[in-house]
């Protein structure tokens, strides 16, 4: 079949033709061109990059300065072919994607690994939403199964006291420094920002601003430094979520 353009932008391609399960470009871009279109009304999507969304056994990742040009999203969900899982997949990677050159100071790049995982419960509960109010039956019908796929995540967070990381020398905070992609401890700091983003929803447009932060000296040095560069109207949300690193809520 080819490659599919997305309705979003003429720049992005899915091409997961080759996948070896079946998980056409078509199929892809039935689920995943929705998500594109909510996820570019909630953050800053730069829709003359070109991506290219492919399917492969080295995904999920985001890959930039590829030989073609383009930025690779390589997602790996052929063998369970779960929309939901797509979804996940895709909105983690999106996150990487707005933010381009990434977090700069490595001691902080377990944040961007946390947002990335926040924009996945995020966007699921948009996806759902969005599709429950489709005309498409099967949409409608699978709407839900976006909802259950944010329970099923929800074990896999380890308990943590998140204030901690106002502290560079707390043990919590060493620890996500020493390994950016703790997944428990991302996941738990997500569920933990989740509701406050969601009263907050300006908080997307201040991702693509992470790239400048420099110099922080702290995890909380380092949320002041990001919203002084950040756009004014989304200051109340930057603030919203810095306050749960300043005391447990």
């Amino acid at each position: 079949m080819g490659s599919v353009t997305s309705r979003v932008s003429p720049q992005w391609r899915f091409d997961t033709d080759n996948s070896g399960g079946g998980h056409t470009s078509v199929d892809s871009a039935f689920v995943l061109d929705d998500l594109l279109y909510i996820y570019s009304n909630k953050a800053p999507l730069d829709k003359n990059r070109l991506m290219l969304i492919i399917e492969g056994n080295a995904g999920p990742i985001y890959v930039t300065n590829t030989p073609l040009a383009h930025e690779l999203i390589i997602l790996n969900t052929k063998q369970a072919r779960l929309w939901a899982r797509d979804v996940y997949q895709l909105a983690h990677e999106l996150t990487h994607f707005v933010i381009f050159h990434g977090i700069q100071q490595p001691q902080f790049k377990w944040f961007e690994e946390t947002l990335a995982e926040l924009s996945s419960y995020f966007f699921l509960k948009q996806m759902a939403a969005y599709w429950a109010a489709s005309n498409n039956q099967i949409k409608r019908a699978y709407a839900d199964s976006f909802l259950e796929y944010v329970e099923l995540e929800r074990p896999d967070a380890e308990d943590i006291k998140i204030s901690d990381l106002s502290d560079p020398s707390s043990h919590t905070s060493l620890m996500l420094e020493g390994y950016q992609y703790d997944r428990p401890k991302n996941n738990y700091i997500a569920q933990k920002i989740l509701p406050v983003v969601e009263n907050n929803p300006a908080y997307w447009r201040a991702l693509p601003f992470l790239e400048k932060v420099s110099n922080a000296t702290s995890f909380l040095d380092f949320m002041t430094k990001w919203k002084a560069v950040s756009p004014k109207e989304t200051g109340e949300a930057l603030s919203a979520v810095t306050s749960l690193f300043e005391s447990d809520h």
